[in-house]
């Protein structure tokens, strides 16, 4: 996201399995003919996908696109954009267990935009999963759920969805 969209690169990002550059992921998004990659140091570049092949072969210590980071991860230090790539699991209707992380016994200090309703089992947490990415939220925290002083559950576990990515709820 962001105030503009040169060279069309917002969207989705997908890694690509099983292939490297700079022995770093690349991350594609095929519906634009985008990709974002890393040189040999720190900093990530959004570029044409036509370079993909040329860039495997090649491996490039160095290269320009249309927006760059000069950050370690791919998901830091963007200027215009939000991006959060997701790792397909190899179950196509499952396109995100590979990209989030579990930050356990945390508190968000930030606003949640939504919440998904009572999340009990790993099931639940991976159907959340799906559900943030399909909202294009950019990340969720769990609450647990609390028991009066009679044992008695009186706020059930859920997830909250914010617009913000996991690596700034990992910050707040």
């Amino acid at each position: 996201e962001g105030s503009e969209d040169y060279a069309s690169c917002s969207g989705r990002y997908l890694q690509l399995t099983g292939k490297e550059l700079n022995q770093k992921p690349i991350f594609l998004n095929p519906n634009k003919q985008r990709m974002l990659a890393s040189g040999a140091g720190d900093g990530w570049v959004i570029l044409n996908m036509d370079y993909l092949e040329e860039f495997l072969e090649t491996q490039p210590e160095s290269f320009g696109g249309f927006h760059g980071s000069s950050r370690s991860q791919p998901y830091l230090g963007w200027e215009k954009y939000l991006v959060a790539p997701v790792v397909p699991s190899g179950d196509e209707d499952d396109e995100v267990t590979g990209a989030w992380e579990k930050f356990v016994n945390t508190t968000v200090s930030c606003s949640a935009v939504s919440n998904s309703g009572v999340v009990r089992s790993e099931e639940d947490f991976q159907a959340m999963r799906r559900k943030c990415v399909n909202l294009e939220c950019g990340g969720f925290a769990w609450r647990k759920p609390h028991f009066n002083q009679f044992g008695e559950e009186d706020n059930p576990p859920v997830c909250f969805f914010y617009r913000r990515m996991q690596a700034d709820l990992r910050e707040v």
